[in-house]
């Protein structure tokens, strides 16, 4: 098993500052953000159970381990998505936040969405949550609007511009101190890193059945170009 860098016990408040200080500067960067997180969701829309596979597999990259797993749980009001792969880093965290640059270099052909690209794939999952929560060995982080409404409400305030008309979704992650019963149990099963989607009430009944039938019936040709997961 492959060493993990330990992550800074501050970091996600380091983004957080990171990311209002970028606000701070450019008042238009904030729609702009928004704008680009929309427009991406949109462009993914569909490719979630893709995306979230794809992921699962790059976070097995350089772990050595007998067995390679990655667990999808669907419920009628959240999915579950887990793997064997390496906990957190801090590159991953910033990828999930839409910050900092891919750890894979490619050369020519289109960008692979995940989350070694600007966590572009990741943005897929604003189909059916509001507040996606990551969890691993390393941190544990909610991201959503709520959050980010709050403290970029805070800097309009401080620089009186006015009322804040929206805000990214995925943007400003905070830490959350409360045990999760299905992480722990996730966890003894040897599962390293996991995320969890509460479905926003917009999620319909058709749109829970067509996510289930996406995993019940995933086809060979989803998983014949990944590295690790077979």
């Amino acid at each position: 098993m492959t060493a993990t860098t330990p992550i800074p016990d501050d970091i996600l408040e380091r983004i957080c500052r990171e990311n209002l200080a970028v606000y701070r500067e450019s008042q238009g960067r904030l729609q702009e953000d928004v704008s680009q997180e929309a427009q991406v969701a949109h462009d993914y829309r569909g490719r979630l159970v893709y995306e979230l596979l794809q992921n699962a597999d790059d976070a097995l990259t350089g772990v050595t381990r007998t067995e390679d797993r990655a667990l999808f749980r669907l419920t009628d009001k959240e999915l579950w998505v887990a793997n064997t792969g390496r906990p957190f880093t801090e590159a991953d965290i910033r990828g999930l936040c839409g910050l900092g640059a891919s750890s894979k270099a490619q050369s020519d052909g289109p960008k692979r969405a995940s989350i070694g690209h600007k966590g572009l794939g990741f943005k897929s999952v604003l189909e059916i949550t509001d507040g996606p929560e990551a969890y691993s060995e390393t941190v544990s982080f909610r991201l959503g609007r709520e959050q980010a409404e709050a403290q970029v409400s805070l800097l309009w305030k401080e620089f009186d511009r006015g009322k804040v008309r929206g805000v990214p979704a995925m943007r400003f992650p905070w830490a959350m101190a409360e045990v999760n019963k299905t992480w722990d149990e996730l966890g003894a099963a040897g599962y390293r890193s996991a995320f969890r989607f509460p479905f926003h009430e917009r999620v319909s009944a058709e749109q829970k059945a067509a996510l289930a039938q996406q995993l019940l019936n995933l086809p060979m040709t989803s998983v014949l170009f990944l590295k690790h997961l077979e």
